[in-house]
């Protein structure tokens, strides 16, 4: 049944790779807000492989969730990204375009 409880053993690997991916995101999130501050996407793509192969690995533990969670946190924030971008809804305005 899908609500059985499955027995796993603790892996403090899948807990030091979850550590690993947040400080990603956490690097990612800051450099995101402060002005002149650039993080790759290449981390954010980094953290997201990592969730993406450890999150088979963390089935059935309580880390499961916190590898789904980042995963749909990038997700998400990837579609509201690309659906802003011709809508017209952004902060920069380069000189000499209408309203600057």
């Amino acid at each position: 049944m899908a609500n059985d409880i499955v027995n796993v053993e603790p892996d403090d690997s899948l807990k030091t790779w979850g550590w690993v991916s947040y400080i990603l995101h956490l690097i990612v999130a800051i450099c995101a807000v402060l002005p002149g501050a650039q993080a790759s996407v290449a981390l954010l793509l980094v953290a997201l492989v990592i969730d993406f192969v450890k999150r088979d690995n963390a089935a059935g533990t309580w880390q499961a969730s916190h590898f789904s969670w980042r995963i749909r946190s990038v997700v998400w924030a990837g579609c509201f990204t690309w659906s802003r971008r011709g809508s017209g809804c952004c902060f920069w305005c380069p000189a000499g375009s209408p309203g600057a």
